[in-house]
């Protein structure tokens, strides 16, 4: 066993340490000491914390790299947000288009079957459409039903959506039968018993 160095004190619980050792025999502290002063009770010292610097270093570092990172982030957030919502918006038109077409198969069939249309959409359910009935995509409203067609060009019938989808995804769709391409300017999708699928301001 290593000899006791009396000048030598646990800073935990004041027992004499054997000289080099670094754990208290006493109380089992690591072994931070202080040397006693002659003629005077041994005062046990804190060491000085280790990695000021250094910790001072990596939160200046934290700061760059935040500071370089957030404005790539933003311009990264700009670039993707837009073409995020553009392919929802084109992915709701999609949707819109499937849902009209089948309504409008579910028509003729319904047409066929008794020599008439229906009155109203609710008449196709639960035999030609199953139930609920399709809904607008990302509003859940009804499309509108008119039996007969205000627009005779449309045909015996047509249904209407409400409204709601971009105006920019409409642009590839005729503005009204035969008409030219929307641009921005139709609102409404259509699906016409004889014209199909066009816009309408």
């Amino acid at each position: 066993m290593s000899p006791v160095d009396p000048s030598v004190y646990c800073q935990r619980c004041g027992a004499p340490l054997p000289a080099g050792e670094q754990f208290c025999s006493k109380c089992g502290a690591a072994v931070p000491v202080s040397r006693e002063t002659p003629g005077e009770p041994p005062v046990l010292a804190i060491p000085p914390e280790k990695g000021g610097t250094s910790k001072w270093v990596f939160v200046l570092i934290g700061c760059l790299v935040l500071l370089f990172a957030i404005p790539v982030i933003l311009i990264v957030a700009a670039i993707v947000i837009p073409n995020f919502s553009r392919a929802r918006e084109q992915a709701q038109l999609a949707q819109d288009e499937v849902n009209m077409r089948n309504i409008a198969t579910a028509l003729e069939t319904y047409g066929v079957d008794n020599g008439r249309y229906p009155a109203t959409l609710r008449e196709l359910v639960p035999k030609y459409l199953p139930p609920p009935l399709p809904a607008v995509p990302g509003t859940k409203a009804a499309y509108v039903y008119h039996h007969p067609s205000a627009d005779k060009r449309l045909g015996s019938y047509d249904i209407e959506d409400d409204g709601s989808l971009g105006r920019s995804m409409l642009g590839r769709l005729p503005n009204g039968p035969g008409g030219a391409p929307c641009g921005e300017e139709c609102k409404y999708v259509v699906y016409g018993q004889s014209a199909g699928l066009i816009g309408k301001p």
